[in-house]
């Protein structure tokens, strides 16, 4: 092969055509959790109060329920989002609400 073959074939290598640089998202709420349920483990995403992520894991029982609301409680989170592919999220909103 030619040697402008190889430059060629050098500068696309791994970029899809027309792609961009990813670049990273900005926190839009800084007290915020998001929550992956399901039916026997829930996982909760946090940022602290010096921006630090966490990644956290509960069982569904009650008592994990309640120890994650404290947690989230403590870290003064304002805002949380679910996601759930069946209605496992409904003891959560009992359990995270607001004088619960």
């Amino acid at each position: 092969m030619g040697k402008a073959k190889q430059n060629k074939k050098k500068k696309g290598a791994g970029t899809p055509a027309g792609s961009k640089k990813m670049e990273r998202f900005g926190i839009l709420y800084p007290r915020s959790a998001g929550i992956d349920v399901g039916s026997m483990l829930m996982v909760v995403s946090y940022t602290d109060s010096r921006d630090q992520i966490h990644l956290k894991q509960f069982d569904s029982f009650t008592s994990s329920l309640n120890k994650l609301a404290d947690l989230l409680q403590g870290e003064k989170v304002e805002i949380v989002t679910m996601e759930s592919t069946a209605n496992y999220w409904m003891p959560c909103i009992v359990s995270l609400s607001p004088g619960a």
